[in-house]
């Protein structure tokens, strides 16, 4: 198989011409990105059904990162490394 398409999702772009669209696909080839629309057919790939999930291409690991986004508020200039010893570095009037 050459690749991986992700149908029928719903799709959460960055993409400000493609926007976020329900009942959308992503076609994955050599490990990027290819294409991202609607109704894709590509040959000799693996299709995942991704009916009544949220697809989103490009995207950091939110499972793993999602925890990140109420500091970038508080302490943006921290890396994840500096947040439990650095503590005096952060905004207290926030």
């Amino acid at each position: 198989m050459k690749g991986t398409l992700i149908k029928g999702g719903f799709v959460a772009s960055q993409d400000p011409d493609f926007g976020n669209r329900p009942d959308s696909d992503v076609l994955i080839e050599d490990g990027r990105v290819a294409f991202v629309g609607q109704n894709l057919e590509a040959p000799d790939v693996e299709v995942v059904d991704a009916t009544n999930c949220i697809v989103m291409p490009g995207f950091v690991d939110g499972h793993r990162h999602i925890w990140q986004g109420p500091l970038r508020g508080i302490c943006a200039d921290w890396s994840s490394s500096m947040a439990n010893s650095a503590p005096d570095q952060c905004d207290s009037s926030i």
